[in-house]
């Protein structure tokens, strides 16, 4: 399983119980253009629908 999650070419995101980014591949990292620390710890819609100022 581990395998799988190193090596993909597709997105994986492990999100926790609060529905926040625990851990992105590598994959994610590039095809979303975000760096981890930007993601982690941030809720999954952030990306969805972002917040107007």
């Amino acid at each position: 399983m581990l395998w799988l999650l190193f090596n993909s070419l597709d997105v994986i995101a492990l999100l926790g119980e609060s529905e926040r980014f625990v851990h992105l591949n590598e994959a994610a990292v590039e095809i979303l253009g975000y760096q981890p620390q930007k993601l982690l710890g941030r809720h999954y819609a952030d990306l969805l629908y972002p917040v107007e100022p």
